[in-house]
């Protein structure tokens, strides 16, 4: 087995921990330790739907449940996740559920213009 072959193993490893543990700590609702965890592999793969994906639903969990009292930061950050994540694999009917949900979220808790 050649060098390279066996660091791509090693990174793999060490990705799917990260993964996992950033899933965990979401599940106790960690949020923070979960998107940085999730942070230090989407800075190594930029394209992992896996990260975004579990990054944006930490973000989600992270904003509250539906409704006027969400936290409109965490929603605008788990769309550009999801958002991306869309962009990636578009034909994924999860995330683009999921990004829909969002959508409709920040449309719900943003201020309504005044009447004039």
């Amino acid at each position: 087995m050649s060098l390279r072959r066996y660091a791509k193993g090693i990174y793999s490893h060490i990705k799917d921990c990260y993964l996992l543990s950033a899933s965990c700590h979401t599940r106790l609702s960690q949020y923070e330790e979960s998107i940085k965890m999730l942070g230090i592999v989407l800075k190594c793969e930029p394209c992992s739907i896996k990260a975004l994906y579990l990054r944006a639903c930490a973000y989600t969990e992270m904003a509250g449940p539906p409704g006027e009292d969400q936290d409109s930061e965490s929603l605008l950050l788990a769309l550009r996740d999801f958002q991306t994540a869309h962009v990636i694999k578009p034909h994924d009917q999860l995330i683009f559920s999921k990004l829909m949900l969002i959508q409709n979220n920040i449309e719900k808790c943003m201020p309504k213009p005044l009447k004039q």
